[in-house]
C-alpha cells in the first residue's frame, strides 16, 4: 500500500483540500509500472464520496495518460528566465534555485535535463535547505511549497495555451495529484 495526496480545489482560501489516498503500490521505475499505479490510485479515487458526488481527477505528471495533463508536468513546462532571455524547463528551475547551508544556487542546473537537474549530487550533499533564489531575489522556505507554487503558477501564465488545453481537456476534473509526491515531500519539498 501506498498514500498520496490528492488536491480538491475550493473556490475560497485556501483555494483547495488536501485529501490523503490509499492504494495498491506496484513497485519499480518503468513508465508501465508508473501508470499502473495511476490507475489504481484513479481506481481508488472513484471509490470515495467525492467520485459518487461527480468529482473527477486528473494526473499532472510526466506518466499522465492525459496527453495535456502531461505538458503540465514540471519536467515538460517551461519557465521564462530572463537572465537567459529563454525558457527552459521548470523542474530545472527550480532545483537551481535551491539554496543550502555550503552551497547553491546550482545555476548551471538551468543548462541540464529535468533528470538531471533534479539527480544532481549537490542537492543532496550540500547541507540541509535554507532559501530559494531566482534572478538574485531570495525567497523564504516558509510557507511551505510557496516558492514552486509562484514559479508554477508563472508557468502556467507564461503558457496559456497549455493551461487552456488542460482545463479544457480536464474541465470536468476538479482535483489534481501527482502519483510521485508523497504527503511527507509535499510538506517539504
Amino acid at each position: 500500500m501506498a498514500q498520496r495526496p490528492v488536491f480538491i480545489s475550493k473556490d475560497k482560501y485556501p483555494y483547495y483540500h488536501l485529501y490523503s489516498l490509499n492504494f495498491s503500490y506496484h513497485s519499480g521505475f518503468s513508465k508501465a509500472q508508473k501508470q499502473k499505479n495511476i490507475a489504481a490510485l484513479h481506481e481508488e479515487f472513484s471509490k470515495t464520496v467525492l467520485a459518487r458526488n461527480g468529482m473527477k481527477i486528473t494526473e499532472i505528471s510526466s506518466k499522465s495518460p492525459d496527453p495535456d495533463a502531461v505538458k503540465l508536468s514540471a519536467f515538460n513546462l517551461n519557465k521564462f528566465v530572463p537572465s537567459l532571455n529563454r525558457s527552459v524547463p521548470l523542474e530545472c528551475v527550480f532545483q537551481s534555485g535551491k539554496v543550502f547551508a555550503n552551497g547553491g544556487p546550482y545555476k548551471d542546473l538551468l543548462e541540464v535535463t529535468p533528470r538531471a537537474a533534479k539527480k544532481d549530487e549537490r542537492l543532496k550533499t550540500s547541507g540541509r535547505l535554507i532559501a530559494f533564489e531566482y534572478e538574485g531575489v531570495r525567497y523564504p522556505l516558509e510557507p511551505k511549497t510557496v516558492f514552486y507554487d509562484w514559479l508554477y503558477l508563472n508557468a502556467c501564465l507564461e503558457n496559456p495555451e497549455v493551461a487552456a488545453a488542460a482545463r479544457f481537456s480536464s474541465r470536468s476534473k476538479n482535483s489534481d495529484c501527482s502519483i510521485k509526491s508523497e504527503i511527507s515531500k509535499s510538506s517539504k519539498l
